[in-house]
């Protein structure tokens, strides 16, 4: 392209829809796609560039790497139809216009780092190694021979499935058996759950059944109760003990005539 900028700096991110660029380099790439423009897209994959789908991009996005390595967008990556909702509520197709996914960084308000989005990342294959903080990028190879992930064969027969490694019957069974084990846990858990509240239940009762019966005493033996609880004895009854017969004391008792004082001189 004829643009000024002789290197880019920019980011991968996989989750944004389109490429974004800096304005020089994306006015270039429009004057060098031609076609008719329609304007930015406002379907659900906005601010793409909209074309007549009749005088629209036909070629492809050409990325070379500072290494050497060189990322090519296919145009059946780059250009796509314009999807947007319907007055139903489904997922319609704008028949008349085509849409070029890549979006002008320019026009977003701040500074902005150009992204290298889902149509960059569908050409090519991405591999991070988080430990050591470094990523590998090199170009996919794309095919349309389809072909089943498969054992090795038969030199590794004792260690290795016959059968396809994926399959949509074991990603069913696999399917099956988290629900299973997710209903078992819930169901415990429900179960647990009602326990407790029975044990809870059935102590409120026997504590509200307790109060009422307290609550129906009178005053007096509840002063008799309290008393009893002070001092061990119980209200009741009275104290129990042998009983023992009245007894003359021992003392001897001696009569003794007194002296005679009535003589008056």
């Amino acid at each position: 392209m004829g643009s000024s900028r002789s290197r880019l700096t920019a980011c991968i991110k996989p989750d944004v829809t389109l490429i974004t660029l800096p304005g020089d380099i994306f006015q270039s790439f429009l004057t060098n796609a031609g076609g008719t423009n329609l304007g930015d897209a406002r379907g659900m994959i906005q601010w793409g560039q909209l074309y007549d789908a009749n005088d629209v991009y036909d070629g492809d996005l050409v990325f070379t790497l500072d290494n050497g390595v060189t990322i090519t967008v296919p145009n059946h990556q780059l250009v796509g139809p314009e999807y947007f909702i319907a007055d139903n509520g489904g997922i319609a197709i704008n028949s008349t216009a085509r849409e070029i996914y890549v979006y002008n960084i320019d026009d977003t308000p701040g500074k902005a780092m150009p992204l290298l989005g889902l149509p960059f990342l569908a050409a090519s294959y991405l591999m991070v190694d988080n430990d050591v903080g470094q990523f590998t990028l090199w170009q996919s190879n794309a095919t349309n021979v389809h072909e089943d992930v498969v054992s090795l064969g038969s030199q590794c027969q004792n260690n290795m499935p016959t059968q396809p490694l994926v399959s949509g019957t074991g990603i069913t069974d696999a399917h099956e058996k988290h629900r299973q084990h997710t209903a078992i846990v819930v169901a415990t858990i429900i179960g647990c759950i009602a326990l407790i509240c029975s044990v809870l239940g059935i102590y409120l009762c026997l504590r509200r059944t307790r109060r009422r019966k307290e609550a129906t005493l009178d005053p007096v033996s509840q002063y008799k109760e309290g008393m009893a609880e002070m001092s061990g004895i119980s209200a009741h009854g009275e104290l129990q003990g042998s009983l023992i017969p009245a007894q003359e004391l021992p003392i001897p008792i001696q009569i003794q005539e007194l002296p005679d004082h009535n003589s008056f001189k």
